[in-house]
C-alpha cells in the first residue's frame, strides 16, 4: 500500500511537471508568434512609411524636371520668335523676361534618409543636388527677368534711340554720353543671358538623368512604381 501510494505520488508529480512544461511551451510559442506578428507589423509599417517618403521624393524630382523643361522650352521659343522677327545680335535681346517662375523646391531630411538607406550612393549624389540645381536656375531667371526689365525701362527713360516692337527691343543705340549707361547695363545683361542658357540646359539633362535613376532605384528597393513619359 505504501508503494502504491508512493507510485501515485510520483505519477502526480510527474504529471504536474509534464503539464507545466507543456503549458510553458505553449505560452512560449504563443509569445514567439506574437513577437513575430508584432515584428512583421512594425516592418510593414516602416516599409509603408519608406514608400510614402519615396513617392514624396519622386514627385518632387518630377516637378523639378517639369519646371526646368518648361523654362528651357520658354527660352528656346523666345529666341526662335525673336529670330523669326529679324532680331539679331546679343542674346539678351532675344530672351524675354519670364513671368510665373516656379517656386523653389526643397528635399526633406527624411526623404534623403530613405534614399540613403537604399545604399546606391551614385544615385543619392545625383538626386541630392537636384533641388539646389533647380533653385539656382529659378533664382537666376528671376534676376535676369528683373534686370532685363530695368534695362529696357532705363533705355526708354533716357530716350537713347531704342524702339519697342511688342515687348521687344530693337537695337539702334546712338553712341553718346546718355547711351553709355544703357550700353554698360546691356553688356552686364548679355553676360547673364549667356550664362543662363547653358545653365538651364545642364539642369534639364541632370534632372532627367536623376529622375530616371530614381525611378529605377525606388522600384527595386521599395516597390515604388510610377510611370513617367518624357517629352523629347
Amino acid at each position: 500500500m505504501g508503494i502504491f501510494q508512493s507510485t501515485e505520488f510520483v505519477a502526480a508529480i510527474a504529471g504536474a511537471i509534464v503539464g507545466g512544461a507543456i503549458t510553458a511551451c505553449v505560452a512560449l510559442l504563443t509569445h514567439m508568434v506574437s513577437l513575430d506578428a508584432d515584428t512583421k507589423a512594425r516592418n510593414d509599417q516602416r516599409r509603408k512609411e519608406q514608400q510614402s517618403l519615396g513617392y514624396s521624393l519622386l514627385f518632387k524630382v518630377m516637378r523639378i524636371y517639369d519646371n526646368i523643361y518648361s523654362l528651357n522650352a520658354r527660352i528656346e521659343d523666345s529666341i526662335l520668335r525673336a529670330e523669326n522677327q529679324g532680331i539679331e545680335g546679343e542674346l539678351w535681346k532675344k530672351i524675354e523676361p519670364l513671368v510665373n517662375v516656379p517656386a523653389p523646391i526643397h528635399f526633406a531630411a527624411n526623404e534623403m534618409a530613405v534614399l540613403l538607406s537604399l545604399k546606391n550612393f551614385h544615385v543619392f549624389n545625383d538626386v541630392a543636388q537636384l533641388d539646389n540645381i533647380h533653385n539656382a536656375i529659378v533664382s537666376v531667371i528671376k534676376f535676369y527677368s528683373d534686370f532685363r526689365t530695368s534695362v529696357t525701362d532705363l533705355a526708354l527713360q533716357k530716350s537713347v534711340g531704342m524702339d519697342i516692337q511688342g515687348e521687344r527691343l530693337r537695337a539702334d543705340i546712338p553712341i553718346d554720353e546718355t547711351s553709355a549707361l544703357v550700353r554698360g547695363k546691356a553688356f552686364e545683361l548679355e553676360s547673364v543671358a549667356r550664362a543662363l542658357k547653358p545653365q538651364v540646359e545642364r539642369g534639364l539633362a541632370d534632372s532627367r538623368s536623376g529622375l530616371e535613376e530614381l525611378i529605377k532605384l525606388l522600384k527595386e528597393g521599395l516597390g515604388v512604381e510610377h510611370k513617367v513619359t518624357f517629352t523629347e
